[in-house]
């Protein structure tokens, strides 16, 4: 995170921005939320007033929208009666805060009752999407939904054949001459095609080998594709002649794309299935709470001046 090194004051104009539930929130809350935010993320930079004012700008109106949602879950988990130990909640402070709890929090203008209250709300929203949000995504994914995503990454990524092989270059006024001449050494006398320039040298023209190619059927040439596709690997074409130049190929080896069976892939694309089911599921229950509640992106835009400014630097 980047940030000016000239320190300043860092200035909250608290005021009560709106009731959820009937529990005011304050600019002060949001605040809370985002130093909570702000340690787990920079826990090097909590005394650093100038990274927290950077901070708080760029993420209060989403955190606002997280406080007012974790306000609406908080109502519905007492509907359910999904709960969280004061045991858990000392035991997650210790180990986000580490041994000296009351001094760490105390470092963040916090104190222990506030600090309490807002890890207890983080648990409690956590179990609440466990079980409202994650539950229901998972039952979403059947295994003919997996079968289908399997397909559609085979379709979009097809499996691609891999051509390995060399080319060796002859430019010059007798280079058709010279590239019958290394053939005819490759073919009948059997010099392997690595040593072919060597037994060329004294030639009055250019010879070129080139690396050992590696290449995909996105990659590979199609003249090039064209002349191996009619090799058997260890095998070189007949010279392929242009004005100014003939070539001859080397196939090195022609390896056969396979698609991964769908068992080596069931297990990442059922997660990302999961993963794309819980983000909608998650959406769609926060907007059934706001519109429940009447506190929707409407509501909360008319409530808010557009040049509010609840933090400043001086």
């Amino acid at each position: 995170m980047q940030f000016e090194e000239e320190e300043g004051d860092l200035v909250i104009h608290n005021r009560v921005l709106l009731k959820v539930n009937g529990k005011p929130i304050s600019v002060l809350d949001v605040a809370r939320k985002m130093d909570l935010l702000f340690y787990r993320q920079y826990p090097d930079l909590r005394s650093s007033s100038t990274a927290r004012y950077q901070f708080y700008m760029s993420a209060w109106k989403q955190i606002l929208q997280n406080v007012i949602d974790d306000q609406l879950i908080l109502a519905d988990a007492v509907e359910k009666q999904v709960t969280v130990s004061d045991g858990e909640v000392r035991e997650e402070m210790e180990h986000l805060f580490g041994p000296d709890v009351v001094h760490t929090v105390d470092s963040l203008g916090m104190n222990m009752d506030e600090a309490f209250e807002l890890v207890k709300t983080d648990l409690t929203v956590q179990r609440m999407i466990m079980g409202m949000v994650r539950s229901k995504a998972i039952a979403e994914v059947y295994p003919k939904s997996i079968r289908k995503r399997y397909e559609q990454m085979l379709e979009k990524n097809p499996p691609q054949d891999l051509w390995v092989y060399q080319v060796l270059s002859i430019r010059g006024e007798e280079h058709e001459k010279v590239a019958d001449k290394a053939h005819a050494l490759i073919a009948q006398e059997t010099i392997p095609f690595e040593e072919i320039i060597s037994h060329l040298q004294g030639e009055r023209i250019e010879l070129n080998l080139s690396e050992e190619y590696r290449r995909n059927e996105e990659e590979i040439a199609l003249s090039h594709k064209a002349v191996l596709e009619t090799l058997s690997a260890g095998l070189a074409s007949a010279p392929v002649s242009q004005e100014k130049v003939s070539r001859i190929f080397c196939l090195k080896g022609h390896l056969l794309g396979e698609a991964p069976p769908l068992r080596e892939v069931e297990v990442r694309l059922k997660g990302e299935l999961t993963q794309e089911a819980m983000e909608r599921v998650n959406g769609e229950y926060r907007e059934k709470l706001r519109e429940q509640y009447g506190v929707t992106t409407a509501y909360l835009n008319s409530l808010l001046p557009e040049n509010f400014r609840p933090f400043v630097l001086r």
